[in-house]
């Protein structure tokens, strides 16, 4: 009985779309689609560049590009898949606490300390900045379309808010 209920559920979840799952800074974005289990094994030989790994985030597409958020130096790398080195390393200014790698491959960033998100090309050039003011962004996810999904407690009283992809909030709910 249980597991009909479940079942049940994730079929909802499916229609709508897409589905959120915020558990401290993780917030995922869930494809209409089955989607496939990908396993990240850390080691030195792959990830030594980044020993202190923040946020992880794999390529829409293939799943073969690995981008990583790491900590002290607030270093986003990106690898590809399997054990090659660096695409490109880039070091940020505003402390980025969580990535999301959108349907174009357009890195997004979530800056709580400067109050917004920042979009990076496939090749880590800066695109645009999304302000989310007066609030602190600790997760995000972009949806197929474009769309963007910030989780901000503090934003409204509300916890996520939606952003179309001009970079425009649309809805605050949760």
């Amino acid at each position: 009985m249980g597991v009909k209920i479940l079942q049940g559920r994730i079929s909802i979840m499916r229609r709508i779309g897409f589905c959120l799952l915020v558990s401290g800074i993780l917030l995922m974005g869930v494809k209409a689609e089955q989607s496939r289990v990908i396993v990240l094994e850390s080691s030195a030989s792959v990830f030594g560049a980044a020993p202190w790994t923040q946020a992880v985030s794999v390529s829409a597409g293939s799943g073969r590009r690995f981008y990583l958020l790491s900590r002290p130096l607030s270093t986003l790398a990106v690898y590809d898949h399997p054990n090659r080195p660096a695409r490109f390393r880039r070091v940020l200014a505003h402390r980025p606490t969580a990535l999301a790698i959108g349907p174009r491959g357009r890195i997004y960033l979530a800056e709580p300390a400067a109050s917004r998100i920042r979009v990076l090309s496939p090749t880590g050039q800066p695109v645009r900045t999304i302000p989310v003011a007066h609030h602190h962004p600790v997760s995000l996810a972009v949806l197929n379309d474009g769309r963007l999904v910030v989780a901000a407690p503090r934003m409204n009283g509300t916890l996520l808010h939606l952003f179309d992809p001009s970079g425009r909030e649309v809805m605050g709910f949760g």
